[in-house]
């Protein structure tokens, strides 16, 4: 029981809607965090779905493993749409899945392990910089200074040159500066 003297399975079905339309999925309507539903149960917050699955399984879910989603919606609290696993469990299925690609699995080159940048330049020697985000092409960054340089060059347009406006009669070569 709790302050209001509700127990668990009351306080948790009225932050629960069963829809038809969810493909079975139980949508948390109550407090979230982190964009997952959150519940106290015996006097600790925790994940709703990992409450859930807790409440309606009978089980103890261990503080080392993970309640995942099978149906990837954050508010679901359908138990059966719960499985029990660990974190790398939980990055797999998401990658799986086509969720997340940046994950660094097999396979996958980490952006600081690349030999070349996005756009051929080879990412060794003098041609890397380095910043708190980690490295970068400077062949790239010169590239991009030059080309802001040679905008500021330009000289800007000729007012008389420019087109009238829509409407020709608002167009006043004294209020119309570029």
């Amino acid at each position: 029981m709790n302050r209001k003297g509700l127990d668990f399975e009351t306080r948790f079905n009225m932050n629960v809607v069963k829809p038809e339309d969810r493909g079975g999925c139980w949508v948390w309507i109550g407090s979230k965090a982190n964009g997952y539903g959150r519940i106290y149960k015996d006097g600790v917050a925790m994940p709703a779905h990992r409450a859930s699955y807790e409440f309606y399984k009978s089980v103890k879910v261990p503080r080392d493993l993970v309640a995942c989603h099978k149906c990837d919606n954050r508010w679901c609290v359908n138990p059966d749409h719960i499985f029990i696993g660990t974190h790398s469990d939980n990055q797999i299925d998401c990658r799986d899945k086509g969720r997340r690609t940046y994950f660094f699995f097999k396979g996958h080159t980490p952006h600081n392990k690349k030999e070349v940048c996005q756009n051929g330049h080879a990412m060794s020697g003098d041609n890397i910089g380095k910043r708190a985000g980690g490295r970068y092409c400077l062949q790239c960054s010169r590239d991009r200074a030059r080309a802001r340089r040679k905008k500021a060059r330009q000289k800007p347009a000729d007012p008389t040159l420019r087109k009238a406006c829509e409407r020709a009669s608002d167009y006043k070569k004294e209020t119309h500066h570029v």
